[in-house]
């Protein structure tokens, strides 16, 4: 609605605030398009206002100087060269000192956003059926089941006093304890990987403990490979980050709109707070290569940092582009709820016009309404991250992921010939014996 002969008409200062309000072009060919568009020359129409778009010519939407003076479209209303903000404006302690803001026009808060984690070959993934404390634990069971048998075979047959039964011929006396290790051996490990066993148990003491080992390892066996069955089919994937701690502990470069009201609370947080800490991977991003560095988050280069609405606003735009969500957004937000507004200079009567009229828009749905038109094609690129969000088409398995079972098949066949080398041996030093 621009009517830049009429002096009378509103000057409306705009900033692109990536979704609602999108900037095309530079001055003086610019265009505007996006949901804010709408919206405001809608309100302007009702209070039967024309005005004319102006956009700042440091292109950003303020920060306060040493002199008390502000950049950006804070500036020109500050100075009065701009009657009110066509956009939407995070309300903040530092700018409602020198600006009016209107009421809330959505309710919003920051969070982050990547690209989807891929999935990828994982060498030791057959071993992440179980953690590792149940891994830990399962070995201890082990060694103290062969502890116990070996002692109760050696106890039951200083009882019985009988000569004992070997499968594998006499020892001798001397030899007996080598039997006993054996015989625990095979009953420990050979019932835990589910192989038949050339012994049968004797007395009822060592059928008690081998019976109730021998169940132990089938539900083990059992449990071991539904888990492992089930990541195959649903693999999870873990996120790079889904927090504000986890963002700064996963050293990604964090792309923040250049003096937006994000970038100026990190520069001057505190140096040992959360987000202190995000100054070290911090780029000042400016206008002009917002959707350089959006691309750049979503393909997983940087992690964007923007309001949930803009946010969404460029997942949405990814997904017309591309057809399929290749993106997420942190699961939790922060700085939340946080209001966007309309600003206005100081004292200005304007914002009693406005107000009544957000109001009522917020009220009958007509925001939500505009809104929600401009994301629907892309809802399910918002639901909260699931394991299998990302695998909407299931990546083959490849070769590299048996590497890590071939390398466990080589390394028991390189045992067995160990094993196998050490019955030769023994059994040449037998037959030199005799």
């Amino acid at each position: 609605m621009d009517a830049p002969s009429n002096a009378s008409c509103l000057t409306v200062a705009y900033e692109q605030f990536y979704g609602p309000l999108i900037i095309h072009g530079t001055a003086p060919n610019i265009t505007y398009s996006g949901p804010m568009v709408e919206l405001f020359d809608i309100m302007a129409k009702h209070l039967g206002y024309c005005y004319r778009r102006e956009v700042s010519h440091d292109r950003e939407f303020g920060r306060p100087l040493p002199n008390g003076s502000w950049t950006g479209i804070i500036g020109m209303l500050q100075r009065q060269d701009a009657n009110v903000t066509g956009t939407l404006m995070s309300v903040t302690w530092i700018r409602s000192k020198v600006v009016d803001f209107s009421t809330a026009i959505d309710m919003d808060e920051f969070t982050a956003f990547s690209a989807l984690p891929a999935l990828t070959s994982d060498m030791s993934g057959f071993v992440k059926s179980f953690s590792y404390q149940t891994w830990v634990l399962l070995l201890l069971s082990s060694l103290i089941t062969f502890v116990a048998i070996f002692l109760v075979l050696q106890r039951q047959e200083r009882l019985n006093q009988s000569p004992k039964r070997r499968r594998w011929g006499d020892l001798g006396a001397s030899a007996e304890w080598q039997d006993y290790l054996q015989q625990s051996s095979l009953w420990t490990w050979c019932s835990l990987v589910a192989q038949s066993v050339p012994w049968e148990a004797e007395g009822d003491a060592v059928r008690m403990m081998v019976g109730m080992w021998l169940l132990t390892g089938y539900v083990v066996a059992i449990v071991y490979r539904c888990v492992l069955k089930a990541m195959l089919i649903l693999p999870s994937v873990r996120l790079p980050f889904d927090s504000l701690e986890e963002l700064v502990q996963s050293g990604l470069p964090v792309a923040v709109g250049d003096a937006t009201s994000i970038h100026v609370e990190i520069m001057q947080a505190k140096n040992t707070s959360t987000l202190g800490r995000l100054r070290r991977v911090v780029v000042a991003v400016p206008s002009s290569l917002a959707n350089l560095y959006n691309q750049k988050a979503v393909e997983g280069e940087v992690a964007g940092m923007r309001t949930d609405t803009v946010s969404k606003f460029i997942l949405s735009d990814d997904f017309a582009k591309v057809g399929r969500c290749r993106a997420y957004i942190m699961s939790r937000g922060f700085f939340g709820p946080n209001s966007l507004s309309l600003a206005f200079p100081k004292g200005s009567p304007l914002k009693a016009q406005f107000d009544p009229i957000i109001v009522r828009f917020r009220e009958f749905g007509i925001i939500q309404k505009v809104f929600g038109d401009a994301l629907s094609k892309a809802a399910d690129c918002f639901k909260p991250f699931q394991a299998t969000h990302a695998l909407s088409a299931r990546r083959p398995l490849h070769l590299d992921d048996f590497y890590g079972v071939f390398s466990l098949f080589a390394a028991g066949i390189l045992l067995a010939s160990l094993a196998f080398l050490v019955e030769v041996i023994r059994g040449s030093r037998r037959r030199l014996k005799d």
